[in-house]
Order: structure tokens, then C-alpha cells, then sequence
């Protein structure tokens, strides 16, 4: 039996050996790239592989390691029947919270041109901006999470339990992605290339969001509606904003990479 196990192995093996024989050949995965990126969707690492003669694979990881704080001014706002003033509360945002990942296909026209296209995707959580404003001077500590900001009487968006008010800008989760580049990930000649992405990715209509928790006893951890925001919930504090992301259905991708041929 154990030698009848050996022989299996041995045969899948030498098959295998075959394979990736061939494979190298044709120049399928015969050389790995590994690269560092940075563009508009922030920071990242990325592999790529060539996949025959015309075609290289790339699939890496971005996150966007800033953030930026700013304060906005709300005039009067009621809490809970109350009408309280919402000034200079300030907000911090972060882009593409959580990172997002890629898969890209680069397709030369030529085994040495340097201009491609790309097509491919990329995926993330859905909230392209997240952002959370400090409103621990508008409520007091028994009100944090079980109570919300009226800007309107029909728009009343809740805190969550630490005093703070989460507003997220809302994506699709899957970005189809199409563009063009210049250079290659992998060169057989060099050790080190450089690529430059230009495209487009199909994010879906972007839409300011809020938790809605008009009446809520039991806090802000039973995952409360979201509701969308416009400029008229925000009492046009935005300057148009809201109203203007909401039309907005694609994101556009400038990203510089460079790679170090690992093999």
C-alpha cells in the first residue's frame, strides 16, 4: 500500500513538473514582480505575473493612511425636543476605510511595447469616505447612542454609544475597472520597472448616508436604518455637496508603481 502511495505521488509530481515546464515556456508565471503603488486610492502593494506573451496579471492592496479633520457649523439643531446649537463641531474623514484590493489584467499590444490596457476590478467595504463628527458638546454622556440630531424634521440622524456622529459616503462594493497604462510589471530584462495606471472604475452613484434612529431605546448597536443625506437635510452647510457626489457614478484611478522582479 505504501508503495502503491509512492507511486501515485511520483507520477502527479513528474505530470506536474511537466506542466510547469511547459507553463515557463510559454511564459506563464516564469517571473514574479512584487511592487509598491501609490495613487488617489492611497498606499499599497501589488504581484504580477506575466501570462503569456501579450498578457500580465496584477492583484494588490491600497489604503489610504491619512486623515483629515476639519469644522463645520450647523446654526440650532433639536435634540429630543430640545433645540441646542451645533457649532464648530469638528468632523475627521478617512477615504476607502479598511483599504480596498485589486485584480488587473494588462494587455500589450506588442511583447515589448510599453502602453497597455487594463481592465479588471476593484473591491472594498462600500464606504469610499468615512467620516465622524464630535458632538459630545451637543449631548450629554446619558444621551450618547440614544439619541439624534434633528436637521430636519423628517431627518434625524443618531450619535453613536461614544458621543460621536458617523456620516459615510456609500459605494458599490465592486468597481469593474478599465484603462490604460505604460510600462511593464514584469521584464525579463530588468530588475526594476516603473508603471503608470490611468483609468476609470464603475463605483456605482455615490450617496451621503447616515443612521436614521428616530425613536430607539435600545441604543446604537441595533444596526439602525441608513438614510441617504442631501444638501436640503444639511441645510446647504455642504455647499451643494451631497447633492453633487449623489451624480457622480464613476471613480477616477492615476496610480504610479514601482516593481522589483523577484524572479
Amino acid at each position: 500500500m505504501i508503495m502503491k502511495k509512492l507511486l501515485i505521488i511520483l507520477v502527479a509530481a513528474t505530470m506536474l513538473s511537466g506542466n510547469v515546464s511547459l507553463a515557463q515556456e510559454n511564459g506563464i508565471f516564469n517571473h514574479i514582480a512584487l511592487g509598491v503603488t501609490a495613487g488617489d486610492d492611497g498606499f499599497g502593494v501589488e504581484l504580477a505575473a506575466p501570462v503569456g506573451k501579450h498578457i500580465q496579471v496584477r492583484g494588490g492592496y491600497s489604503f489610504m493612511p491619512f486623515t483629515v479633520t476639519r469644522p463645520f457649523s450647523f446654526g440650532n439643531v433639536t435634540v429630543n425636543g430640545d433645540t441646542r446649537e451645533m457649532n464648530n463641531i469638528p468632523f475627521t474623514a478617512r477615504m476607502l476605510e479598511g483599504g480596498q484590493g485589486r485584480l488587473l489584467v494588462d494587455i500589450n499590444p506588442s511583447k515589448d511595447a510599453s502602453f497597455h490596457f487594463t481592465v479588471g476590478a476593484m473591491f472594498s467595504g462600500g464606504n469610499l469616505l468615512s467620516t465622524s463628527g464630535d458632538i459630545r458638546n451637543v449631548l450629554h454622556p446619558d444621551e450618547y447612542g440614544t439619541r439624534g440630531i434633528g436637521l430636519l424634521p423628517d431627518c434625524i440622524i443618531s450619535s453613536d454609544k461614544q458621543g460621536y456622529l458617523p456620516i459615510d459616503l456609500k459605494t458599490n462594493k465592486i468597481w469593474p475597472y478599465l484603462g490604460i497604462g505604460f510600462g511593464q510589471a514584469v521584464n525579463p530584462e530588468r530588475r526594476i520597472t516603473a508603471v503608470f495606471d490611468l483609468g476609470i472604475a464603475y463605483s456605482g452613484n455615490w450617496q451621503m448616508t447616515a443612521y436614521d434612529m428616530v425613536e430607539y431605546n435600545a441604543g446604537f448597536s441595533d444596526s439602525p436604518e441608513l438614510v441617504p443625506l442631501t444638501s436640503d437635510a444639511v441645510r446647504k452647510h455642504d455647499r451643494g455637496a451631497f447633492d453633487k457626489l449623489a451624480k457622480l457614478p464613476v471613480f477616477p484611478v492615476a496610480r504610479i508603481n514601482v516593481f522589483f522582479r523577484l524572479f
